[in-house]
């Protein structure tokens, strides 16, 4: 790449980066500071991480690492029966697909794909492989995805996942970047945030 390009592509990047950290109301999650979401889940980055704003739920909210067309690293803490992960996004007939406390992982990655597809127009969702894992030291799940975004100005992502239904509520952790180079780029340091995620005591009522 000739000295110019790698300045455009320099510039861009810090652009990105400064979108995410310092224009808009990103705040930033330290490294190795305990993170809170909702009531009871809790995670612990190595690596500072951005929190952007405009949450779309009470118990969702998305961090970024590149900024916020480049990655995000997406928590649904502890979603109850009844509620769409994408609330508010109606999907083609004016509904989505909701969680329910019976589903099996296989059930929870169809209501994520169903999501992708019709809340987001994602024309295209193809499931990689799909393990048992823990979550937060409890049985739960593992997902990998490629999907294209009609929103998105990249032809594919990628996507990997791990969350646990524990105690009827739906735990979910999902990062999602560019398969060129982002998604490598950032997958070590999403896989830690989701290795560190713990539960607390629910709090008294």
């Amino acid at each position: 790449m000739s000295r110019v390009g790698t300045l455009g592509l320099a510039l861009l990047l810090s652009a990105a980066r400064l979108d995410a950290i310092g224009i808009g109301g990103a705040t930033l999650v330290p490294a190795q500071s305990e993170a809170r979401l909702a009531e009871r889940l809790r995670v612990r980055p190595d690596r500072a991480w951005s929190r952007l704003p405009g949450r779309l739920a009470r118990r969702e909210e998305t961090w970024t690492l590149h900024g916020a067309r480049l990655d995000a690293l997406r928590f649904y803490a502890g979603l109850p029966p009844g509620t769409a992960l994408l609330p508010g996004r109606g999907g083609q007939d004016g509904t989505l697909p909701r969680f329910a406390a019976s589903m099996g992982p296989s059930e929870v990655i169809g209501l994520f794909d169903s999501t992708m597809r019709l809340g987001l127009d994602t024309p295209l969702f193809i499931l990689d492989r799909a393990w048992p894992a823990k979550f937060a030291g409890q049985p739960g799940f593992g997902f990998a995805y490629r999907l294209v975004r009609s929103d998105a100005p990249v032809l594919e992502l990628r996507g990997e996942a791990l969350g646990a239904i524990i105690e009827g509520r739906l735990y979910l952790i999902v990062f999602e970047a560019p398969a060129q180079h982002y998604y490598e780029a950032g997958l070590a340091a999403a896989r830690q945030v989701m290795a560190s995620a713990r539960l607390v005591a629910a709090p008294a009522r």
